[in-house]
């Protein structure tokens, strides 16, 4: 396990990023302490790092050539060695982890900070790339400019989501049959952090789940997440719709929108359409924590 002071190349360990067990490590240069990037372990779920080099390398060419200020750049990748990484740009910001738990957002704000947070999404999603872990720690908040995303993972190596992401995991997922297609991920994903964001608290706060089965069936018991009466009618279906467990549910189908068409761009010019909206509700039961 790295520690501060550890070297990858010519890289010096400072701290880890994403609590334990995290493959991303905040570095500087050895003899530039002032020079910070962000050192991402890679570690193919297939095995050796060789027999995914192809894949690797043209997932890293798409994250070279994509430029947008709400993602951090790759600065180099490392394929060989006993320590595979790519070099990340580090982008300074506070995790909106520090954030929530905490006051619920109101819809007005909730919907804007989202509808920014798309846009490195549709950024990723644009050069046929998905992050796949996207939680409150890895939203990054800065002021004055919109929301980062970080923490990107090259799709060839991520590995299975740790225990932290779980929350943020499609079901279909957590199961041992996961889908060929990640294409959903990330909007599921969005979805849940809206709710967080909406309610203030996170979805699962006050359970013990020790394994991804009692993940699942977690998910299952709640099915589609509600934030509850005093959230706009039409803001609760588009949470509702984001984390329905069932993909192929008609509820879900908002999961396989682009994130440039999200339900809220696409049902209204300005996010204040959301909350004055005053169509009614269609009958649901409420989620256990509603």
């Amino acid at each position: 396990m790295l520690q501060p002071g550890d070297l990858i190349e010519l890289w010096a360990v400072d701290a880890r990023l994403g609590g334990e067990g995290g493959t991303a490590f905040l570095a500087h240069l050895g003899e530039d302490p002032a020079q910070k990037v962000v050192v991402k372990l890679l570690s193919p779920r297939e095995g050796r790092v060789d027999l995914m080099r192809d894949r690797l390398l043209r997932d890293a060419r798409s994250l070279l050539n994509l430029e947008h200020p709400g993602l951090p750049r790759i600065l180099s990748l490392r394929l060989t060695g006993q320590l595979p990484h790519a070099v990340m740009e580090h982008i300074p910001g506070e995790p909106l982890s520090n954030r929530v738990p905490g006051l619920p957002l109101n819809s007005e704000t909730a919907v804007a900070f989202v509808r920014e947070l798309c846009k490195p999404i549709q950024a990723l999603h644009s050069a046929g790339l998905r992050h796949r872990d996207i939680k409150p720690a890895n939203i990054l908040l800065r002021p004055g400019q919109g929301p980062a995303l970080v923490d990107l993972g090259l799709p060839a190596a991520i590995a299975p989501p740790r225990r932290s992401s779980w929350p943020y995991v499609p079901p279909e997922w957590l199961s041992d049959r996961q889908p060929s297609d990640s294409s959903l991920w990330d909007m599921y994903s969005l979805g849940v952090v809206l709710y967080e964001l909406l309610r203030g608290k996170l979805v699962y706060a006050g359970h013990n789940v020790e394994t991804r089965e009692e993940m699942l069936a977690l998910k299952k018991a709640y099915g589609p997440l509600d934030p509850g009466r005093e959230v706009p009618v039409d803001l609760r279906r588009v949470v509702r719709r984001l984390t329905h467990p069932d993909p192929a549910n008609e509820s879900a189908a908002w999961r396989s929108s682009s994130p440039a068409s999200t339900p809220w761009t696409l049902s209204a010019p300005s996010p204040r359409c959301l909350w004055t909206a005053t169509r009614p509700s269609p009958a649901t039961t409420p989620s256990p924590q509603s």
